[in-house]
């Protein structure tokens, strides 16, 4: 299911990532050679880039990565912890 666009300004969202204090992290060169590197891993289950972007900076900074979607909970990724929020 996917969620429709809000039709929101840059700088509201801006607004609202802050209030949310995320830790957001930059996505440079060797990130994307790591996100291209689960390609193989995870095609069987049709994960985009932004889905392989996510696992490769768990993986990267050792942390889980918590999902609703039960087709990252079969993956068989080293270093890729997942946990399925329902």
């Amino acid at each position: 299911m996917r969620v429709p666009l809000l039709r929101i300004t840059l700088a509201v969202a801006r607004e609202i990532i802050d209030a949310l204090h995320l830790d957001v992290r930059s996505h440079g060169i060797e990130d994307a050679y790591a996100a291209a590197a689960l390609h193989t891993a995870t095609s069987a289950n049709g994960s985009g880039l932004g889905e392989r972007t996510c696992m490769a900076l768990a993986i990267r900074e050792g942390l889980p990565v918590i999902t609703t979607d039960r087709d990252w909970g079969r993956l068989a990724i080293a270093g890729l912890t997942v946990t399925l929020a329902r």
